[in-house]
């Protein structure tokens, strides 16, 4: 095994030697017998060799910075609980923390952060909360700045539901809808990216120590 590697080693340091010794022998013998057309002809082929160097060079930069980029985004969702609150005898304050971060390599615009809240039952899932933020909302005027997400940039949301005190095992959806409209990168037939996670949530509050 070891020699089969070697005798390839030494294969390719002999094809390597030959065929510089071949490349300065033809410039030699050409500058001496026929200086005009060897410099024609090396004229040539480095006109050859730059635009094909051009031609590489555009290629990769549009594969690299256009394609790769355009078919590269993604967030992750990481939605957090904050506190549960008393609000009264029948209802409690569930606060999450959500934070985003882009893990493409565009940036996103921001749309909608929608999140709903479900009681887990024996055989079905109830609905007992449902809302969204608009990030958007914000925005006044069109000519405002847009709102949008950077690669490797995060940003982090506070959301709230008023869930009755009953209502014990709880799973909160997720959904974040960016703004497509906004966006440069036509990337869906519908025009709309979306991003979903869950969140487990048993809403009892801590016992107060007397």
């Amino acid at each position: 095994m070891l020699k089969d590697k070697t005798k390839g080693i030494l294969t390719i340091i002999i094809i390597l030697i030959v065929s510089i010794g071949v490349i300065l022998a033809t410039i030699y013998f050409g500058i001496i017998f026929c200086p005009k057309q060897f410099e024609n002809f090396i004229s040539i082929v480095q006109s050859y060799l730059t635009c094909l160097a051009i031609l590489i060079g555009g290629i990769w930069a549009i594969s690299k910075f256009v394609f790769q980029r355009q078919n590269s985004l993604g967030l992750h969702i990481e939605p957090t609980l904050t506190t549960i609150h008393k609000s009264d005898n029948k209802y409690n304050w569930i606060i999450l923390n959500v934070s985003l971060e882009n893990v493409g390599k565009r940036r996103i615009y921001l749309g909608k952060l929608n999140y709903a809240c479900y009681e887990i039952q024996e055989e079905k899932q109830e609905l007992v909360f449902e809302s969204y933020d608009n990030w958007l909302s914000i925005l006044s005027d069109e000519n405002e700045p847009d709102l949008y997400i950077e690669p490797s940039e995060k940003l982090s949301r506070i959301l709230y539901a008023l869930v009755k005190k009953e209502r014990n095992n709880l799973i909160f959806k997720i959904i974040f809808e960016d703004n497509p409209g906004k966006s440069p990168y036509k990337l869906s037939k519908s025009g709309e990216h979306f991003w979903g996670t869950y969140l487990y949530v048993r809403n009892v509050l801590p016992k107060s120590k007397e």
